[in-house]
């Protein structure tokens, strides 16, 4: 057993001993006297998620993503405090339709723990996770779901700093209800941060996420290739109908095996096997240099059927299908 594993182990029976996992806020609780708990969406390994009525705002829905920070040490809170505010803070100035606006950072109490609540935008949409249970996508549907998305991608990567996602896959990109287009949800830069001052001794990426990671990302470095790289195994699930991408890893060999399992073109194998590369100075560099290769192939294809989207209805509860978590 590795030192890292015994102390996971260790660090996880102090908290069930002395520090229970603490209460999730109950529907139609009040958060600072302006956000309505209406259900919980979703959890994840260190940060629940809410729908709430914004009072400020005629009752309009918005997304609470609560944080618990469990560090002891004054000094490393406070430290961990300010990187996820600097990190908000570059979240709050992003502007695109595919994006869900960032509107502010809160601290409140209850259950007596301190809780770190970042606001965000509703929007209405359902996981493509959710989307290719139903069937895998065709190659044509994945080029366009490709043209869709690399424009989203481009203006995160062209920021100044560049924003990375860093957790891309099929549960954290929405098919939009209202324009149909995918939206990206549930950055990794504010959940590695979460991770950090909520239990660093935590899993941080599920078995069955790992594989979205390039083998860089892994060891800790990121670049935007990396949000590349994590993009073509989303759409070897869609084209494979297969959310687990571990059944097309090759763990000996450490190579991606997924062009036997579907009918598609030899363009689009050679443009997914470049995005999948282990090297990142061997993938395209850039969303515009994936969409610039995506032309040629593109005009040889029919034009995609355009797909329903999700329209939830009835209580808040029925929207349990997007993956906010």
């Amino acid at each position: 057993m590795s030192v890292h594993t015994l102390l996971q182990q260790l660090h996880h029976w102090r908290l069930g001993m002395a520090e229970p996992q603490p209460l999730e806020l109950p529907d139609r609780a009040v958060v600072n006297r302006r956000y309505q708990i209406l259900c919980q969406l979703g959890q994840g390994s260190v940060e629940r998620t809410y729908l709430a009525a914004d009072a400020f705002y005629q009752n309009q829905w918005c997304v609470l993503k609560e944080f618990v920070p469990r560090l002891l040490n004054p000094r490393a809170l406070a430290a961990g405090r300010e990187r996820f505010e600097q990190e908000v803070s570059l979240l709050r100035d992003l502007d695109h339709p595919q994006l869900p606006g960032f509107r502010e950072v809160l601290e409140c109490q209850f259950g007596g723990l301190n809780r770190w609540i970042v606001v965000q935008e509703w929007l209405e949409g359902m996981s493509y996770h959710d989307l290719v249970k139903s069937r895998p996508f065709t190659e044509v549907e994945a080029i366009a779901f490709l043209q869709d998305m690399l424009p989203a991608l481009n203006y995160l990567h062209q920021q100044e700093p560049a924003v990375i996602h860093g957790n891309l896959s099929l549960e954290t990109i929405l098919q939009s209800t209202e324009m149909g287009k995918p939206i990206l949800i549930n950055f990794g830069t504010l959940k590695h941060i979460a991770l950090c001052i909520a239990d660093p001794y935590a899993e941080p990426v599920p078995p069955r996420l790992r594989l979205y990671r390039p083998p860089e990302q892994l060891k800790g470095q990121l670049n935007p290739t990396a949000d590349l790289y994590a993009l073509a195994v989303t759409v070897l699930g869609m084209l494979t109908g297969c959310a687990d991408p571990r059944e097309f890893f090759d763990r000996r060999t450490q190579t991606w095996c997924w062009a036997e399992h579907v009918a598609v073109s030899v363009g689009l194998v050679v443009i997914l096997d470049r995005m999948l590369h282990p090297d990142p100075t061997q993938r395209y560099q850039s969303g515009g240099e994936v969409q610039a290769a995506l032309v040629a192939i593109h005009s040889r294809l029919p034009v995609p059927k355009p797909q329903p989207v999700f329209c939830p209805v009835g209580h808040p509860r029925s929207l349990h299908p997007v993956r906010w978590s």
